[in-house]
């Protein structure tokens, strides 16, 4: 009979084991910190300016959350019409964007934030620089990274 209780405490031992019960060895991962969220969101947004100077559509597409919105200069953007606008003003022409210092501010499961970028538009026409002020909320994933779904772009003023 003793033999038969320590046989079945062995196989609930293992039973247990093997369903990834923290206290038996298995370690959870540890937890990000608010100034690593705030460094991933940073991240992603600086992910997102070089997929828009290289029209780099899936990238876009994969930086985009759900119902992504870009309003920019009196107009809204899907992501899908995000792509398109992209793609035809890098048609023929070459784009950098410079990000200055990004402003940002994490809450929960959200991050938002605001930096100036300087946009360098090299087409047949010539050369072009625009300065920007540039926002963005993002959202965190369930697998903690993070997607843009709301994005502002505004002429800067001129100093």
């Amino acid at each position: 009979m003793r033999r038969l209780l320590v046989s079945l405490s062995s196989v609930s031992l293992l039973a247990l084991a093997s369903c990834g019960d923290p206290g038996l060895g298995t370690k959870a991962a540890p937890e990000m910190t608010p100034k690593q969220h705030l460094a991933s969101a940073e991240s992603t947004v600086t992910r997102m300016s070089v997929a828009l100077a290289a029209g780099d559509t899936t990238a876009l597409r994969q930086l985009a959350g759900d119902h992504f919105a870009l309003v920019e200069d009196g107009h809204a953007y899907s992501t899908d019409g995000m792509v398109a606008a992209v793609s035809a003003a890098l048609a023929g022409a070459h784009m950098q964007r410079t990000l200055g210092e990004m402003h940002t501010h994490l809450h929960g499961r959200v991050a938002w934030t605001h930096y100036p970028v300087t946009v360098t538009l090299e087409a047949g026409k010539g050369t072009e620089t625009f300065a920007r002020i540039e926002t963005a909320v993002l959202e965190r994933n369930d697998d903690e990274s993070w997607s843009i779904v709301l994005m502002s772009s505004m002429a800067a003023e001129k100093k």
